[in-house]
């Protein structure tokens, strides 16, 4: 295979907690060793209102490995920043990498070399939720990721993923106009896919996530909304093409809708009452002292209708924003 320059892009926003650990764990790969002189890392500080900029700065100082940083002075977003971090790469490959995860051993290596057949143009990873890591969380951060725990998960989502750097030009890069914090990797998928093939692969990734002790309910709803809100955008941009798709997207919308048909009616409410405690069982296991406990199978019911109004909004208009 002809050598190709490695581009990663990692956009940085208030990961004072996380970078360091996640820069540590991508320096140690092989790859980055064998093809030191082909790799180039691209930081991009999203006016984070912690120190990660200084951090990420004083970590390169003793580095000789290519890295540019660059601050904005307004919070732009991933999809924006990824574009930024591609219009002034060097390499014909682009990593897009998070800053709250951990590579595992050869991640870098199994990402690069999925793309020795031309007629692959981009190549994704899996990511685990160790229990370790979620026992840590806060109680809304534990519910926020109880439906992941002790999983993995294979698919592109910009946390460690790898494009060919001409086709993220060819489709138009990713999407600023109708995505702001979420939605931008599903569109991406979508019009990759539409030109060329996608691999899965063998990297592997740890997602650590900020352990933060402010975490909220306001926080663990705001994410919620988020993800609806893209949700309904990217089905208003790209369309529905069957109807398992469709109820798998918006299960839990459909549960609320069934509410409206009188025969459906009971099942619906039976439905309803098993999925929030479903989405959140971990959290019962392991919080069972904690007295929020007892308003989480409440607080769950709500977010239901919060799903369903945000989905609705982004379908509506079309976009992402909050």
């Amino acid at each position: 295979m002809d050598q190709h320059c490695v581009s990663i892009i990692i956009p940085v926003y208030n990961g004072a907690k996380t970078i360091i650990e996640s820069l540590d764990s991508l320096l140690k790969q092989d790859y980055i060793e064998k093809n030191y002189n082909s790799v180039e890392i691209i930081i991009i500080n999203d006016n984070s209102t912690d120190n990660s900029f200084s951090l990420v700065k004083d970590y390169f100082n003793d580095k000789t490995i290519k890295n540019i940083i660059l601050s904005n002075k307004d919070n732009l977003g991933l999809a924006a920043n990824y574009n930024k971090g591609i219009e002034i790469s060097g390499g014909d490959y682009i990593i897009t990498m998070h800053q709250d995860i951990i590579l595992k051993n050869n991640a870098l290596a199994q990402l690069v070399s999925a793309m020795d057949e031309e007629t692959t143009q981009a190549a994704f990873h899996y990511v685990d939720h160790p229990r370790e890591i979620w026992e840590k969380y806060n109680f809304w951060q534990k519910c926020l990721f109880s439906r992941l725990l002790d999983k993995r998960f294979y698919g592109l989502d910009g946390k460690f993923d790898l494009f060919r750097k001409s086709i993220l030009i060819d489709v138009g890069m990713f999407d600023t106009a109708t995505f702001r914090s979420a939605g931008e990797d599903g569109d991406i998928v979508k019009k990759i896919e539409s030109v060329g093939i996608l691999k899965q692969t063998e990297a592997g990734i740890i997602h650590i996530h900020d352990n933060n002790p402010n975490y909220s309910l306001k926080s663990y709803i705001l994410k919620h909304a988020q993800l609806s809100e893209a949700q309904g955008a990217l089905y208003r941009k790209h369309g529905i093409t069957n109807i398992i798709e469709l109820i798998r997207a918006f299960f839990r919308e459909c549960l609320l809708l069934m509410l409206l048909v009188p025969y459906l009616r009971y099942i619906s409410i039976l439905l309803i009452f098993l999925y929030t405690f479903y989405y959140t069982k971990n959290v019962y296991i392991a919080e069972y002292k904690n007295p929020r406990i007892f308003f989480l199978p409440f607080i769950n019911m709500s977010l239901l209708f919060v799903s369903l109004f945000y989905s609705v909004k982004g379908f509506a208009t079309g976009k992402q924003n909050l």
